[in-house]
């Protein structure tokens, strides 16, 4: 299936296996991404078409950067159940809302990156953070590049390993340096970060009142590297992280990225990509899809 005008220049596996390079994709988090950055695309009959255009026309844009085998590894959100019971509130108004027009809409955007040659990793216990950072660790110890595709900074966490992180296209691709420099700490600091400051974005809070600046008075990276350097803070920061240590050993267990284990299946067809785009009206990249295998 090749086009004169075709432009894909990776070749597109569905293992990791014999890939050089890995493209780990955050579904949900890439798919609220396309809804809002391309809203107001239209078929012209008016139906809504930017979520279909934007994942197509990102995809594209990911994959011309790689050249060479490419493993593309999709991966959707289980159940948090082991968050929940630590937390019930956790994520609690995202879980409660109800938006079936959203819902639909990440409906749509799976159906198109399924039908993108790749693979497809799900555990139905788990957050997508959990299965993202497990296929991340282990492509990275097998010595395979990779490239993880997120907005989520508790993912950021993984350029510590060597993962090089897709954020959007105006971040471009960070690395250890670029993960520091955008956020202020190591990327190896991230989960204690947020055991001592909470994340508003999924729900839990931190330390009552505990200034910023905290941080910057300690180089620990783990709980028990802060419980040792507590004497290295002035009194009153000391007795209220003291005070409220039950609140960090929480948030350190919710923003633990844990090894899960998970399922996978290959995905892909063009044939019917093509056929989804055209009824988007996606016309721009016909010749591109025209060239995948």
């Amino acid at each position: 299936m090749r086009s004169l005008f075709s432009t894909p220049t990776a070749r597109f596996l569905r293992s990791p296996a014999k890939a050089p390079t890995v493209l780990v994709i955050d579904v949900n988090n890439f798919g609220h991404r396309m809804h809002h950055a391309y809203s107001e695309l239209q078929t012209s009959k008016g139906d809504p078409s930017g979520h279909v255009y934007g994942a197509l026309n990102n995809l594209k844009m990911l994959t011309n950067q790689i050249k060479g085998r490419i493993c593309t590894v999709f991966v959707s959100d289980g159940e948090p159940i082991e968050r929940l019971a630590l937390y019930p509130d956790y994520k609690k108004p995202r879980r409660l809302a109800k938006d079936e027009d959203k819902a639909q809409m990440l409906l749509e955007v799976n159906r198109v990156l399924h039908l993108f040659p790749g693979m497809v990793a799900f555990c139905p216990s788990a957050e997508a953070d959990d299965t993202i950072a497990t296929v991340a660790k282990e492509q990275l110890r097998k010595g395979k590049k990779v490239f993880v595709v997120s907005g989520d900074h508790d993912l950021w966490a993984l350029a510590a390993h060597g993962a090089k992180i897709v954020a959007s296209k105006k971040l471009g691709t960070l690395d250890k340096k670029g993960v520091e420099k955008k956020m202020g700490i190591p990327p190896l600091c991230i989960r204690l970060h947020k055991a001592m400051y909470g994340d508003k974005s999924d729900w839990y809070k931190g330390v009552p009142r505990l200034q910023k600046k905290v941080f910057g008075m300690i180089d620990a990276v783990t709980i028990e590297g802060l419980k040792d350097q507590l004497d290295r803070l002035p009194k009153s920061h000391r007795e209220r992280i003291q005070e409220h240590w039950d609140i960090i050993e929480r948030n350190w267990n919710l923003a633990e990225l844990k090894t899960v284990n998970y399922t996978t299946h290959q995905c892909g067809n063009p044939e019917a990509l093509l056929e989804l785009a055209k009824s988007y009206e996606c016309k721009s990249l016909f010749p591109w899809i025209e060239g995948l295998e």
